[in-house]
């Protein structure tokens, strides 16, 4: 899981949930992109939710309702994920992706296009010291 290391962490949350998202309307939430190693290819764009997480300290806990699924748009291995704003504005970058013990965790990290890539959970931990 990715974990921002920060005191005062109740706003630096707040503040994390505010930049991803901007928009003002459900039309443009912020996304999770998944990649292949060193950002070579886009795999799948995951919409978020907005809000896109609540608190739940030391955690953002990202909102899962309704789902957040992306249809995959290229074939390779993921390896590397972001957050970006509806406008590409990258949040949070270097998230690691792999099958376990990762900050974005999958089924599988061989993505073919056409896939559906459902995205079950997602936090981010806020180190506390």
């Amino acid at each position: 899981m990715a974990t921002y290391q920060s005191n005062g962490i109740e706003g630096k949350m707040q503040g994390l949930i505010d930049a991803i998202d901007t928009a003002p309307s459900i039309s443009s939430p912020g996304k999770l992109e998944i990649y292949t190693a060193a950002y070579a290819t886009l795999l799948v764009t995951l919409t978020l939710n907005i809000p896109c997480a609540n608190q739940n300290d030391p955690a953002l806990t990202f909102e899962m309702t309704p789902m957040i699924a992306g249809v995959a748009v290229a074939n390779g291995t993921a390896a590397i994920a972001r957050i970006c704003t509806y406008t590409d504005e990258v949040i949070l970058d270097g998230l690691t992706v792999d099958t376990a013990a990762a900050d974005v965790i999958l089924d599988s990290t061989t993505i073919a296009t056409s896939d559906v890539i459902v995205l079950d959970s997602a936090e981010i931990i806020f180190a506390t010291s």
